[in-house]
Formats: C-alpha cells, sequence, structure tokens
C-alpha cells in the first residue's frame, strides 16, 4: 500500500489499473469506461459473449441508434483488451471477462445499492430481449445463441445481485412465461426461501401468489423429483 498526502492509501494494483484507465484516450472513452464499470455486474470468471454487449449497446451509449452503438461498443471492448483490463475475446464462441483483481476494483466503486439497482435492471433488459421466435432455451445445444447460452447459465446471478435477503422477486420474474427463467430464479433465491415467502404469501391469503411461486420453484435444475411432486402436490390443494 502507498499512502498518500490525504492519508489514503492505494495498492498496487489499484494504481496499475488507474494508470491504464488516464492512458485511454479518444471521443469513446466516456463509453470504454462506462462499460469497463459495467462488468461489476458479471460472475467471476464467467465468458460474456460480444451478442450479450450488443443487447445493451443502447443502454451503455446512451443513444438509440442499434447498429452504430454496437459497432461502438465492440471498438470499446476492443480497447479494454488492448489495455488488458478485460481478458478473453470477441470472436464467436468466446466471450470476455476480467481478472479477479480487476473486477473487485470495478465492484468497489458502486455502492451495494447502487450495484442491486443495476442488477435489477440487467435482469429487466434480458428479459425484454427475449427472442421472439422461441424465447429462452430450456436446454443448450451447440446451435444455441450466444445471448441466449448465457442467459442460461447465468441470469440466476443477476437475479441474486439483485435482491435483498429474503426479498420477494417481482410478478413478472415469478411468472415469465419460459421455463429457464423460472429455474434460474429458483437458483438465484434457493428453493427454502422461496417456500418460505410462498407460505407468508399463503398465510396472508394470496392463495394464487403462494401457488405461483411453488410453481415456479420446480423448475429448479436436477429438483429431486420427490420434491417437485411434493410442490406440485401443494399447488393443487
Amino acid at each position: 500500500e502507498q499512502v498518500g498526502e490525504d492519508g489514503s492509501t492505494t495498492t498496487l494494483e489499484e494504481r496499475v489499473i488507474n494508470s491504464s484507465l488516464k492512458a485511454i484516450t479518444g471521443k469513446n472513452k466516456t463509453l470504454v469506461l462506462s462499460i469497463f464499470r459495467f462488468f461489476a455486474v458479471f460472475p467471476e470468471d464467467a465468458p460474456v459473449p460480444a451478442a450479450f454487449f450488443n443487447v445493451f449497446a443502447s443502454e451503455l451509449s446512451g443513444e438509440d441508434k442499434k447498429a452504430r452503438n454496437s459497432v461502438a461498443v465492440g471498438n470499446a471492448l476492443s480497447t479494454l483488451l488492448k489495455y488488458n483490463l478485460i481478458k478473453g475475446s470477441l470472436k464467436r464462441g468466446h466471450g470476455v471477462f476480467q481478472h479477479d483483481i480487476v473486477r473487485d476494483f470495478v465492484i468497489s466503486k458502486y455502492s451495494e445499492v447502487e450495484l442491486q439497482t443495476r442488477q435489477k435492471s440487467v435482469v429487466n433488459t434480458i428479459l425484454a430481449a427475449r427472442p421472439e421466435d422461441c424465447g429462452f432455451p430450456n436446454a443448450l445445444y451447440s446451435t444455441t445463441p450466444s445471448f441466449s447460452a448465457y442467459v442460461h447459465r447465468f441470469l440466476f446471478w443477476h437475479m441474486k445481485g439483485a435482491l435483498l435477503l429474503g426479498e420477494e422477486p417481482p410478478h413478472e420474474w415469478v411468472t415469465f412465461q419460459d421455463e429457464i427463467v423460472k429455474a434460474n430464479l429458483t437458483l438465484a433465491i434457493g428453493l427454502d426461501a422461496l417456500s418460505t415467502i410462498s407460505q407468508s404469501k399463503e398465510a396472508s391469503g394470496n392463495l394464487i401468489g403462494a401457488a405461483e411461486l411453488l410453481y415456479a420453484a420446480q423448475y429448479l435444475r436436477s429438483i429431486n423429483p420427490a420434491i417437485r411432486q411434493k410442490l406440485l402436490f401443494k399447488i393443487t390443494e
């Protein structure tokens, strides 16, 4: 650690990262830094495909022209790769991620509430981008589009980060039409916690709300068949 004149301390890693950020120049510097901070929402060592960033292109750039935004976001990601602020590849079938030290640095720039708010926005943007033809697939194949494959594997992380411990999830997440979304929701909250929220709703007389939560819970991947049967029986009581 190094102590500054104002008494603040910085580590060697922080100084290296800040030096790399200061070295970035050009008219798209604001976008590059915005995307750099955006990496705080991703799970550790999870390769994020370029297609995911295309979905968020307008949100990240603050403009409405989707095609131009996608190019700008791609260029910004290439800049971050150039300065070793992210790792991986933007090639099809690959993805980009941050080293854990850099990721910790980015997360530290958010308060807990700010990061939860951002994660909730990420989830809502993902759900709004549901493929119109067949929705989010419930199984992964070699032909699964990279955005949908990421959602299949990691949506739970964003849902978990968006909610406080014991917080009731938004109704639109619980009743979303694709099974994989319900599966990720249950993985994010936990089967026991979801059952507890359902019991609370039942006790207050909201039987439909209680049943909707249990119906979502039974889509948990690798759930014990006996537990699924118990949940379904409870729903029909």
